[in-house]
């Protein structure tokens, strides 16, 4: 086990510095939760199945040095992170595809045979070591040549329509499309008012036709009897012959 060079103590404890401003609690909870003493302490630990006993204070150091770069501008190590998985996703993928082809046989009749499910285990997982190599090649280049951003100023109540492609702000009127928009609305607009109110002609009385001729238009019993101006009066009638 690798050992502190100045107290001689196993290198697996965490270094806190003094701050008289914040209390011993304080500051075991800062480091509890500090994004780069835990991924210093997760890194430590896979990276001591190549290369043996690393110090933890060591590792979260070099975490922290990296997101420090990163915050002032500096990429050069997260460019650096982004090209070396990219050549392992890749080895990932030329190592699973050649272990897959050399479970394809030819048998004397020219024919394949293969264990199907190995190899479409293999191959599985090689595909999705080449999506994940794509994507972190993808990444790498919005890194390196990051997108431009349109900004668009727009005047106060006005309305913008922003696309993708070609933009255009429509804040009114503009050449001849609004105006049949207007005049159909107008139109409608008119359906809608109210009819005044008319007598409606029913003109000369069809007479019974031949498929029943004990049919009779209705005006032959009560309409003809009633004219059109009577109808209100009927009530009134019907008192005066009651009394």
């Amino acid at each position: 086990m690798a050992k502190d060079d100045d107290t001689g103590k196993p290198r697996t404890a965490i270094q806190i510095p003094e701050d008289e401003k914040r209390g011993q609690h304080q500051q075991m909870a800062d480091v509890s939760l500090s994004s780069t003493a835990n991924g210093g302490i997760a890194a430590m630990r896979w990276a001591q199945k190549g290369f043996g006993e690393i110090g933890i204070n060591e590792a979260i150091t070099v975490v922290q040095e990296r997101a420090d770069a990163a915050a002032s501008g500096d990429l050069a190590a997260a460019k650096g992170m982004l090209i070396s998985q990219a050549s392992v996703l890749d080895a990932v993928f030329n190592q699973l595809a050649s272990r897959a082809a050399t479970l394809l046989k030819v048998k004397p009749d020219g024919s394949w045979s293969c264990e199907t499910e190995a190899m479409e285990s293999m191959m599985r997982i090689a595909f999705k070591a080449q999506g994940q190599c794509r994507a972190t090649l993808q990444t790498l280049g919005e890194l390196v040549n990051p997108r431009s951003v349109a900004f668009i100023k727009q005047a106060p109540g006005s309305q913008a329509n922003v696309t993708a492609g070609a933009q255009q702000v429509n804040n009114g009127q503009q050449g001849g499309t609004a105006a049949p928009a207007r005049d159909s609305e107008k139109r409608a607009n008119e359906l809608l008012e109210a009819i005044p109110s008319e007598q409606l002609d029913l003109g000369t009385q069809a007479t019974t036709g031949r498929a029943n001729p004990k049919l009779e238009a209705v005006g032959a019993v009560n309409r003809a009897a009633v004219g059109s101006g009577e109808v209100r009066q009927l009530p009134k009638r019907h008192k005066a012959r009651a009394a």
